[in-house]
């Protein structure tokens, strides 16, 4: 299991770093974006995980795959998570710098899991009420998830607000069953 207080710290690091240089978002995009391609290729990921290939041949697959896109601060960074033989951190430093933007952005990102497909209608309203609850700004993503059979279950980062029906079908029956 990573490490997520390293993951925060490199995050923290190179987060600070791109708000000097004025490239926060720039920076941000190429992180998820090296993440996304490491966890979606095999390839990628066996040449950068890899002990028997060298700093040095990672780095330059690196830049083959990544120059002409990232900034040169990003290349650096990963670039320096290869020397210290952390490249395993990359998607989590990338979910960190995700939090930290939100953040800095006060904005939180919500979860919103429903039986079935919710309407934008629906959606919209959610949106409003936490908006109006958090004083934030909410960007959510929807889920459809059968396994609640009604209702709704919403994810805040670490909390969680569940007003599912199986969630509640669960409690009575830890209730029932405890007397």
């Amino acid at each position: 299991m990573l490490n997520t207080s390293l993951a925060l710290r490199y995050a923290r690091a190179i987060y600070q770093i791109s708000r000097l240089l004025n490239v926060t978002h720039k920076v941000h995009d190429d992180l998820l974006n090296i993440s996304e391609c490491i966890d979606s290729s095999a390839d990628l990921k066996r040449v950068l995980y890899h002990p028997g290939i060298t700093p040095d041949e990672k780095m330059q697959v690196v830049n083959e795959l990544f120059s002409k896109t990232c900034e040169s601060v990003t290349l650096r960074f990963i670039g320096y998570l290869i020397d210290k033989k952390r490249t395993f951190y990359i998607t989590a430093i990338a979910l960190c710098f995700s939090a930290l933007l939100d953040s800095d952005e006060n904005r939180v990102v919500v979860k919103v899991e429903s039986y079935q497909q919710l309407t934008g209608e629906t959606l919209k309203k959610i949106k409003e009420r936490l908006v109006k609850g958090l004083e934030k700004d909410v960007v959510i993503t929807s889920i459809v998830n059968p396994s609640l059979m009604g209702g709704l279950k919403l994810i805040l980062g670490d909390r969680v607000i569940d007003g599912s029906i199986a969630y509640h079908l669960k409690r009575l029956s830890e209730t029932i069953t405890a007397f």
